[in-house]
């Protein structure tokens, strides 16, 4: 129940994101060119503004950061339904900003919650258990709408705003700093220390800290050089980060232009696909950081992205594979920022943040030109090209 209201808040800003990609292309009638430069807006303010929510989060600063993301948020919601009364593609675009400076404060806000208020040995295992609850957060809110239909909840959509403005008020009051910030300080030492001695493979009991329930635990270690360069970690990054824009910036614009779906078929895809990865996510949660489940997950995601883009399948077909997407990309994921986090010690959560967006400025600029002039082969083809980084990542990562 801890890490539910930090998944219900990520939850509620995926889905203002899809929101708003899907106001674009079916009320206002974007271009794929268009949804692509609306996307790169998005991308240069979070750049701009994860690296102040960065600086906060380094300093343990949790509460503060959800209260910005929450005065955001509402200026993002308040735009978008301006937009669904009145039309105006500028709104729009303030609108899509605005979310952008809410998802990039919430998004650290958390992190710095979840890395200061649990051990450093828990972090890992805490991570995905918010990546699944926000995965079935998604699912829900997904599958509610397109079973109201998306037109009749884009005419009470001032309702979700007031549901948003009690979410985050909760979540105002459920995340804060602990009295002492020094988990990361420790594990910093550790790393440091870590460096100058040979490698244990094993554990080292420190000592006992009191858990969060009141309980006493007994605290592991494991102390480790870093058998992966942070340099290869970053290009495994781009390549991933790119590849996706590939993907998921045209989506939107793929599922309700090329195959012409109704939008409240779209959310039931997406709806689908999030029960989906969610199902798979708990019932194989405990190996996704396994090298052999990371090696595993890269052609897995390159075959999705073919069923998806290029098969032309049924409806049903799309939101399994789509299922199998998210999963893959968890995985991926979930390996590339934790060796991230290792190799730094838990400080500039922010800065793989600001690499993600920044390599993502690639994929969004180049993902509907591609889309709209080469087709989808050549997408799929540069998916594939893109992933061999994290192959050699994947090929040389280490199960301890």
């Amino acid at each position: 129940m801890r890490l539910l209201t930090p998944a219900l808040l990520i939850s509620l800003l995926n889905l203002l994101d899809l929101l708003i990609n899907v106001v674009a292309v079916r009320i206002i009638g974007m271009s794929i060119i268009e949804i692509g430069l609306l996307n790169f807006a998005w991308t240069i303010a979070f750049v701009f503004f994860v690296r102040i929510a960065n600086q906060l989060g380094d300093q343990g600063i949790a509460r503060l950061q959800i209260i910005i993301g929450f005065v955001s948020v509402l200026g993002s919601e308040v735009c978008l339904m301006l937009v669904l009364k009145n039309g105006g593609i500028w709104l729009l675009y303030t609108s899509y900003i605005v979310h952008a400076v809410a998802y990039s404060f919430t998004r650290i806000g958390i992190n710095a919650h979840v890395l200061e208020s649990f051990q450093s040995n828990e972090w890992s295992l805490v991570f995905k258990k918010l990546s699944r609850n926000t995965l079935l957060l998604d699912a829900v809110l997904l599958i509610t709408i397109s079973r109201l239909t998306i037109g009749l909840f884009l005419q009470a959509f001032d309702f979700f705003i007031l549901i948003t403005l009690f979410i985050y008020l909760l979540g105002v009051l459920r995340i804060r700093e602990p009295l002492f910030r020094i988990e990361r300080v420790l594990n910093r030492i550790e790393r440091n220390i870590s460096r100058v001695i040979t490698s244990v493979h094993g554990y080292l009991n420190l000592t006992s800290f009191e858990n969060f329930n009141g309980s006493f635990i007994t605290r592991y270690n494991v102390f480790y050089s870093s058998a992966i360069p942070l340099k290869l970690t970053i290009v495994g990054l781009l390549g991933f980060k790119i590849g996706n824009e590939f993907l998921f910036t045209p989506l939107p614009y793929h599922f309700v232009k090329t195959l012409e779906f109704d939008l409240n078929q779209v959310f039931q895809i997406y709806g689908i696909g999030k029960i989906i990865a969610f199902l798979l996510y708990s019932l194989l949660q405990g190996g996704i950081t396994r090298r052999n489940a990371f090696l595993a997950s890269i052609p897995l995601r390159v075959f999705t992205v073919y069923v998806i883009l290029v098969s032309g399948l049924d409806q049903l077909t799309i939101a399994v594979n789509l299922g199998l997407l998210y999963f893959a990309n968890s995985i991926i994921d979930s390996n590339l920022y934790l060796q991230y986090v290792e190799s730094m010690g838990g400080y500039g959560t922010g800065t793989y943040s600001l690499v993600s967006e920044a390599s993502s400025l690639v994929g969004v600029l180049a993902s509907g030109f591609i889309y709209s002039i080469y087709g989808l082969s050549v997408l799929l083809a540069l998916v594939g090209l893109l992933s061999i980084p994290e192959i050699v990542l994947a090929a040389r990562k280490k199960d301890f």
